[in-house]
Formats: C-alpha cells, structure tokens, sequence
C-alpha cells in the first residue's frame, strides 16, 4: 500500500472528529482518561492524532508536533481536547442489533398485547358458549317439566319443541368444537335419536300418565348433569375435559 493510500484511513477519522466536533457541545478541558491517552499515544495513532490537532486549529501544521510528548507538555488543554475528539470518532458504533433494540422491544411488547388480547376474546368467547349451553338446559328443563306436569288434555308441545331444538343446537357447537368429547357427543345423540328425542318425549302418554311423567323427568335429570359438566368443559378445554372431570 502507497503512502497516499496510508493516509486515507486517518483522513476519515479526521474527518469524522471534525463532524463530531461540530455537532457537539465545546468538550471541557482536561476531561479525558487513560483509556484514551493511551489510545492516542499509539504509534498507530500519533499521525492522526497530528491532523486531528490541524484540522481542529490546535496546531499550525504536523510539523510543529513532530514530538507529541512535547507537544502534551506545552499545551496540555489542546491535547486533550484532540485526543477525546479523535478516540470519540474512532470508537466503534452500534451495531445493527443495537441499532434493531428499540423496534426489537416495541414489536415483542405489541406481539405480548396481541396474544393478551386473544386470549382473553377466546376466554370471553368460551364463557358466552357455556352461558348461552346453560340457559337452553334451563328452558328445556322448565319446558319439560311443564309438559310432563299437564296430566289431561293436550299437552304443550310447541314450547318444549322449541327448547329441544335450541338445546340439540347448542351441544352441536360443543360437538363440533370438541369431537374428542363422548359426553358432548352421547348428549347429542340422546336429544337426536335416542330416549330423549322429540318422538321418544311425547309418546307412551296413553298408559300411566304418572309413570311416564317420572320417567321422562328422570331421563331429563340425568341429562342436565351431563350438560352442565359440557358447560363447564367449555370454560377450561384444556383443563376441563367433561368426559374426565364432574361439574
């Protein structure tokens, strides 16, 4: 490498120091530590440190600091003032993962937010299933207490139809979401198909009225407490598998 290639690299640190210098507020005198009268009282440095001081107007020209010692001794204020300038300039900058910190922690702190909020919609979401489950167990219930009590005369079907259906649509839900769950499924199908069913609620009321009202009453009961453990299920699926834990 030729001297003028030599040069370049201390040219832009003295460049650098000047920008800084300029940016910056007066350095106060006799400031600097050893870390840097160390570092510009490297051989490696002292050339730059010689053209810091012009470019800085500490020095006429480097000639006059061919010894820097001396040149320390006479004028120690301007040393130091170009020495803290040229170890400023030289020391290295952040890096891109410092540079990266302050988005860094503003998109995990937006990400922490999201999946806050997302969790506590799904919470929100889970509790109006087992709410909305609960209160179409309670209106079938009513309803089938109601129908099994009218012991003459036509019974009131319509109110009972309508809460099964609600009922059977609300287990549906609970079915699909959680196929894993046999209570959910074996509620379902007993409104559906089984002893439960529409057809299966309003026949057999020819014989024993009294007879046929436990029973259906019976059957109904041993639904709910299946229901409300769906229903509690749903608040903690994870935790609260209905086929394993009671109400």
């Amino acid at each position: 490498m030729d001297r003028a290639e030599g040069r370049w690299p201390r040219r832009v640190a003295v460049a650098a120091t000047v920008a800084s210098l300029c940016l910056a507020a007066p350095l106060p005198a006799a400031a600097i530590d050893d870390a840097q009268i160390v570092y510009c009282l490297g051989k490696d440095q002292r050339d730059a440190l010689r053209e810091a001081a012009v470019a800085l107007g500490k020095a006429a020209d480097t000639a006059a600091l061919a010894d820097i010692a001396a040149w320390r001794g006479r004028d120690a204020a301007a040393f130091e003032e170009t020495c803290e300038a040229l170890y400023e300039a030289a020391k290295p900058q952040p890096g891109a993962f410092a540079d990266a910190l302050p988005f860094l922690t503003a998109l995990v702190g937006a990400l922490l937010a999201y999946f806050a909020a997302l969790g506590q919609e799904r919470r929100m979401l889970r509790r109006r299933q087992a709410d909305a489950l609960r209160a179409a167990l309670a209106e079938f219930d009513a309803a089938a207490r109601h129908y099994t009590h009218v012991l003459a005369g036509d019974r009131p079907v319509e109110r009972l139809r309508a809460a099964h259906g609600a009922l059977v649509g609300r287990l549906a839900e609970a079915r699909a979401e959680y196929p894993d769950w046999r209570l959910a499924a074996d509620c379902h199908e007993r409104l559906t198909a089984g002893d439960l069913g529409m057809d299966e609620l309003t026949s057999g009321w020819n014989a024993d009225k009294d007879a046929r009202a436990k029973a259906v009453r019976g059957v109904v009961t041993e639904l709910h407490a299946g229901v409300q453990r769906i229903a509690a299920g749903l608040l903690r699926p994870r935790r609260r598998n209905p086929d394993r834990v009671s109400a």
